[in-house]
């Protein structure tokens, strides 16, 4: 009766873990687009402190991720499906290769996946994990892609009725955090944010 009974749990367990995932995904991807002020910390293996940046981040199904930064210098950088487009301080928007293994790269792709996602795409690309309850949950994906996995160890995921924080670990042992905070959804990009993703 015992091993049947367990036989039972370890069955019902990932079926509700699956549950779970389809379910967080669902909500995340409700919204158009999502617009969030960002507090980075990347720490790097061979340095003590890490380095902050902040700013905010646009998130379109659509056109893609457009991530302002504000501080400790002004930079947005606008990920769509063409490139990059990079406009300095200085107003000048350029075109920018895509930088594999870049942190900021994999962010935008993340959280852009995950707007549109499903279980089932994201699966594809990632060996995917959910834990908690749909109220406060956690996310762990390991990559599947032998080239991904290279560089990129597990990014960690987490939050309630919204993402909060996007923890990403590198094989090389850095670590970034993203907190996001005063998140909010629409389901229109403002005329600026169109403006950005434009190709220069």
């Amino acid at each position: 009766m015992r091993a049947a009974l367990l036989s039972l749990l370890a069955f019902a367990v990932p079926a509700h873990a699956d549950e779970l995932l389809g379910a967080i995904l669902k909500r995340l991807a409700e919204p158009r687009v999502v617009r969030a002020q960002f507090v980075q910390e990347r720490t790097l293996a061979d340095l003590e402190r890490p380095s902050v940046s902040r700013g905010r981040i646009t998130v379109s199904r659509e056109q893609g991720v457009l991530w302002q930064v504000e501080a400790p210098v002004k930079l947005t950088l606008a990920f769509t499906p063409q490139g990059i487009i990079q406009t300095g301080s200085d107003g000048v928007r350029r075109r920018q290769s895509q930088r594999r293994g870049a942190v900021e790269t994999e962010t935008a792709r993340l959280m852009q996946g995950i707007l549109g996602a499903s279980a089932e795409s994201l699966t594809a690309n990632f060996q995917a994990s959910a834990a908690g309850s749909l109220e406060r949950w956690t996310i762990r994906l390991a990559p599947r892609a032998r080239e991904t996995a290279r560089y990129l160890r597990e990014v960690r995921l987490a939050g309630g009725s919204r993402l909060e924080t996007i923890e990403i670990e590198e094989t090389s042992g850095n670590l970034t955090v993203i907190r996001l905070r005063s998140s909010s959804s629409d389901q229109e990009l403002s005329a600026a944010e169109l403006e950005s993703f434009k190709l220069p």
